[in-house]
């Protein structure tokens, strides 16, 4: 609540009220605070006038991000103040953050912090560093990097010169990348990302003979953390961007195989996938959890989710399709669905 209320004062930015606010965080030393005001003045444009007041603030954050000492949540939240510092401070703070491989929140606050930056050297620190990354913070440096033109396009000459996989990126990534609104991103994507051509009624077909075999739960979980766990729950387990798996299955085997091999050939109205190109010329893709007349919030892979105003939207559309890609088939068994097909109809039974 003092948070949004910090954030108001920033957006109004009235000289008198900012000042006290300023005053008041620097007695209490509350960063939270210090990200609300931080994070209102630059959404109403007038960060520039607001940054100098923070000046120490951001000088503590740099410490305390530094601090191996101090516990990740309290870095995590003053690397999360240092995205609103003047970038020639706040890209080596952030970038620091991002190697620190003992604490995956600092890294993924790093991140989130980095997103905010407008250099051109915040793709090429972050391709730079993709072979130590973990799988949760390459998730996270791929949406940063499809969002804007000259980002994704460095994101795609790094698939194309093989330092990243394609099969890193999401189907919502891929698809932000392949219909993207520069021509020079959409061509690029178009030749490395190409989907599956493949009917999905003749894979499904093809995988038909996993229905007959048992199989091994175990090696399905391991399938499951790695293919589904980002946007599907099952129990207390995964993140829940498509529908909860306890509920698929209680369809049957032959329709799980179904919805896992051929997802869009029925997709309830709320998994649909839609696209939102933004006026500051950002893309994303997710599903709509709240539309309302002041904005809408877009949830993505790992129970992310983004706010988006209203006069913020340049364009919002929808293909039909889920979230979920074709040709999740790629590199499994039969015996491989099979395992998977038995440990989400086995799972806490």
């Amino acid at each position: 609540m003092l948070a949004q209320l910090a954030q108001l004062i920033g957006a109004r930015h009235d000289a008198a009220e900012v000042q006290a606010a300023v005053a008041a965080i620097k007695a209490s030393k509350n960063v939270a605070l210090a990200t609300g005001l931080a994070e209102g003045a630059q959404s109403a444009g007038v960060i520039d006038s607001v940054r100098p007041q923070l000046a120490d603030l951001f000088a503590t954050a740099i410490s305390t991000a530094k601090d191996s000492a101090a516990t990740p949540a309290d870095r995590s939240a003053a690397v999360s103040l240092l995205a609103f510092a003047d970038e020639k401070e706040a890209l080596p703070a952030l970038l620091a953050s991002l190697d620190d491989q003992k604490s995956q929140l600092v890294q993924l606050a790093a991140l989130a912090g980095l997103d905010h930056l407008t250099s051109n050297d915040v793709a090429a620190e972050i391709l730079r560093r993709w072979a130590t990354m973990r799988p949760r913070v390459k998730t996270d440096s791929i949406e940063l990097l499809v969002k804007r033109p000259t980002r994704a396009l460095a994101l795609l000459h790094a698939v194309e010169g093989g330092t990243v996989a394609a099969s890193d990126l999401s189907p919502a990534q891929k698809r932000v990348l392949v219909s993207n609104a520069n021509p020079e991103v959409k061509a690029l994507a178009a030749k490395l990302l190409a989907g599956p051509t493949t009917q999905r009624a003749t894979v499904v077909e093809s995988f038909r003979p996993a229905l007959s075999l048992t199989g091994d739960a175990a090696r399905g979980h391991a399938i499951y953390q790695k293919l589904c766990i980002s946007c599907h729950k099952l129990g207390n387990e995964g993140f829940a961007l498509g529908p909860d798996l306890t509920t698929v299955r209680n369809a049957g085997r032959e329709k799980l195989l179904q919805n896992i091999l051929d997802p869009s050939r029925e997709v309830q109205p709320n998994f649909l996938a839609y696209q939102i190109d933004t006026a500051d010329g950002d893309s994303l893709v997710g599903v709509i959890t709240s539309d309302t007349p002041a904005g809408l919030v877009l949830r993505q892979a790992y129970g992310k989710e983004t706010t988006i105003q209203r006069d913020k939207i340049k364009k919002m559309s929808t293909d039909g399709r889920s979230l979920m890609p074709d040709g999740l088939e790629a590199g499994l068994k039969t015996e491989d669905v099979a395992d998977l097909l038995t440990f989400i109809e086995t799972f806490g039974k």
